[in-house]
């Protein structure tokens, strides 16, 4: 209560994710991406054939990476979110500069030596690009699952082998298995967005 200005902001921040990683994240777990995945795997069984238009050519990953994606997701679709969790985890932080790179926008520091590293996942949350291009909502779910001490901090915890088995089929794993799929489909998601603006009427006016 004593708290003002960016401390302030920096605990109320903190306080949203624990809320959501506690509260919100686990309910959309159980109340409708499982029931969604078990529909899917009951009804179609996803094949690695079915799979791979998803891969091929996507926004969010870079050439190279496709059949990496494409085991993680395919094991999410099967419930083998051990496999999932370590192919995909991994792999946000180059795609989220890969993205970047195809926008334009530049993902280097330039550091006192003149040498040029690239920048590492709390920097790239930073960037003003990163809302604007994936919108305020997604970079949230998105630091919270991997970055966050009050969320999952599930990318830092996957680097260091801190994760345990039960974890990756629990709410963070699933989670991130869900992130990566949202995204990759997300062009798709626009183009049926698109075509329905462009079928509906548009409504008489008097």
């Amino acid at each position: 209560m004593n708290l003002n200005g960016e401390a302030l902001d920096a605990a109320l921040e903190a306080e949203a994710f624990s809320d959501a990683s506690q509260f919100h994240w686990p309910l959309r777990i159980d109340g409708f991406i499982e029931p969604a995945r078990q529909q899917i795997l009951n009804d179609h069984k996803p094949t690695y054939g079915d799979l791979l238009s998803i891969v091929r050519n996507n926004w969010f990953i870079p050439p190279g990476h496709e059949g990496i994606f494409l085991r993680g997701l395919h094991a999410g679709f099967h419930g083998d979110f051990v496999v999932a969790t370590h192919l995909l985890t991994p792999q946000i932080e180059n795609s989220l500069r890969y993205v970047f790179e195809s926008h334009g926008v530049d993902v280097s520091n330039l550091m006192s030596d003149g040498t040029q590293s690239v920048k590492v996942l709390g920097a790239i949350f930073g960037m003003a690009e990163t809302k604007q291009i994936f919108g305020e909502p997604l970079c949230f779910e998105l630091r919270g699952c991997l970055i966050e001490k009050a969320g999952f901090d599930f990318r830092n915890r996957v680097a260091h082998g801190f994760v345990h088995e039960g974890e990756c089929y629990a709410t963070a794993g699933v989670t991130v298995w869900w992130l990566v799929l949202r995204i990759c489909l997300m062009p798709i998601f626009q183009s049926i967005a698109e075509r329905k603006s462009q079928d509906t009427p548009p409504s008489n006016q008097t």
